[in-house]
This record gives structure tokens, C-alpha cells and sequence, in this order.
């Protein structure tokens, strides 16, 4: 594969079989004739192959301008960044973070390096908290953004504790009643992102967002911008029946809101001027 410009490759299977690996292997082998280019890896493929998994490894330590890595496992058993794309890499997602052994003698000194890591985007499917601790207390230092899929309240308190220039932050969770109070006790972020996995087509559900939002307008000073980053979840909040609901809370609950709130693209559902509200959705 001659392909000396690629800078993006994303690939995922939905279906695996087992002679898949071995195409696996010679895309990844492929693709290190690219690495001088490449800037964005999204390799969100499924496999136990050591053979397959060895490979990756030798590809993303090739990449010296990777700005973009998305994978299934955390590929170094180790937890550390390989020094080679240190300097490039911004943002990192993982699905599975599993730290199984010690760092290489003289790989913990990350102080004299450049690193250019910003944004991490956990995802708790699995249950790797002890990983991500390490990892956190490794590289939570230089995070300015963080984005939790599955939120669970351990990990805010870890993020509070090893992020202290954390700004942004996305929280995804199965339904707006899972921010609760404890969930709400946030770093001083001026960033958040909101969005559900699930479905909320309760009355309850969009009570318990507009309460949150009520909490985050007392205790979250900071806070300049509460994004709704679902389509799905602004599109339920424009229907007539919740719509109303919505009124009458913006104008009993939040007409004080000091930050404003946007749907998924960055329109204004609310800010200092509420009224802004009302001719945003559509209820005709």
C-alpha cells in the first residue's frame, strides 16, 4: 500500500470471523508505510490475537505525528505513552484500560518531556478503575478535558483529584435521573456536556435534567456553558408535552442562569436573556 498523504483511518468490524485476524494483521503491517502521515487512528476492532495485538503496538509507536488515537485496549500492558508520539498525541480513547505490569526502568520521568496529551475519553462498559487510576496519576496533570461515558461517581472523584486543569468535561450517562447530587460536585470546569445512552420519555426524566441544571447554576460558579450534546435528547425537550414542563421551569427555576445552555450544535436553548428560549422550539 503506497499511500503517502493518508492522514485518517478509521475501521471497525461488526462482524468478526476467524480469518479476519489474519486481514487484520496485513492492514496494520500496511499501514506502517503511512506512519510519517498518519494523524488519526480510530481502531475500534475487538481482538485477543497476541500476533494482531503486537502489531498495533509496533504501529502506534511508529506514528510520530499522531495527534488522534481511538482503540479497544490500552495498547502497552504498561500504561505509559510510548516517548515517540508523546509530543504529538492530544486526545486518547480506550475502551479497555488494563495495566497488568510495572513501567520500564527510567519511563516514569514525564516531567522533562513534552507532552502534548488534552483530552482523554474514558469509557466504564468495563470495570477498569484501578487502571485508569494509575494512568490518571500519570497524565492527569496535563488533561484539560475529559469525557466519561457510563459515568460513575468514583471516577469524578478521581478526575477532581489527579485533573486539577481540567475544563471541559462530558458526562454520558444511561438517563438524567443518574445526576444526582454527589454526581453534580464537579471540578471547576467551564465546560459540560451532557448527553444519554438510554431513554428518558418520562415526565421524571426531564425533571431530574432540569434539576441538575438547577444544582449546577448554585454550586458551580465557574460553569459557562452546559451543552446538551445528543440531537435525540434536544429533540425530545421540543415536543409540546415537554415543552411546557420546560417553560414553566425556566421560568420559575433557572431565570437566574448564569451560563448558558446549547443544543448539539452550539445554538442557544438558554442564556442570560431567557425569553431566548421560547422561540428556539418549535411546538407548532
Amino acid at each position: 500500500m503506497c499511500l503517502p498523504n493518508l492522514a485518517v483511518v478509521s475501521l471497525d468490524i461488526a462482524e468478526r470471523r476467524s480469518k479476519d485476524e489474519s486481514i487484520l494483521r496485513y492492514i496494520l503491517n500496511a499501514l506502517r508505510h503511512a506512519a510519517s502521515s498518519l494523524r488519526v487512528l480510530d481502531w475500534s476492532i475487538e481482538s485477543s490475537d497476541p500476533a494482531t495485538l503486537l502489531i498495533e503496538r509496533r504501529l502506534v509507536t511508529e506514528l510520530s505525528r499522531l495527534c488522534i488515537l481511538r482503540s479497544r485496549y490500552m495498547p502497552w500492558t504498561d500504561g505509559f505513552i510510548p516517548q515517540s508520539i508523546l509530543s504529538s498525541l492530544t486526545t486518547f480513547a480506550v475502551k479497555r484500560m488494563l495495566i497488568t505490569e510495572g513501567g520500564i526502568p527510567g519511563e516514569s520521568g514525564l516531567e522533562d518531556r513534552q507532552i502534548s496529551l488534552r483530552e482523554v475519553v474514558i469509557d466504564m462498559t468495563y470495570d477498569d478503575f484501578a487502571s485508569w487510576s494509575i494512568f490518571m496519576g500519570r497524565y492527569g496533570i496535563f488533561l484539560t478535558s475529559v469525557h466519561l461515558t457510563y459515568c460513575d461517581n468514583r471516577y469524578l472523584v478521581m478526575i477532581k483529584q489527579s485533573c486539577p486543569n481540567v475544563r471541559r468535561l462530558t458526562l454520558s450517562v444511561i438517563n438524567f435521573s443518574y445526576l444526582t447530587h454527589d454526581m453534580l460536585s464537579l471540578p471547576p470546569i467551564e465546560y459540560l456536556g451532557l448527553n444519554t445512552l438510554g431513554v428518558y420519555p418520562t415526565w421524571m426524566e426531564s425533571e431530574s435534567l432540569f434539576s441538575a441544571l438547577a444544582t449546577l447554576r448554585d454550586t458551580l460558579p465557574t460553569l459557562r456553558v452546559v451543552q446538551l450534546t445528543n440531537p435525540v435528547d434536544v429533540a425530545r425537550l421540543s415536543t409540546t408535552h415537554y415543552y411546557e414542563m420546560a417553560v414553566r421551569t425556566l421560568e420559575k427555576d433557572l431565570a437566574r442562569c448564569a451560563f448558558r445552555i446549547e443544543d448539539h450544535d452550539g445554538n442557544l436553548l438558554l442564556g442570560v436573556c431567557c425569553k431566548v428560549f421560547f422561540f428556539l422550539f418549535d411546538c407548532s
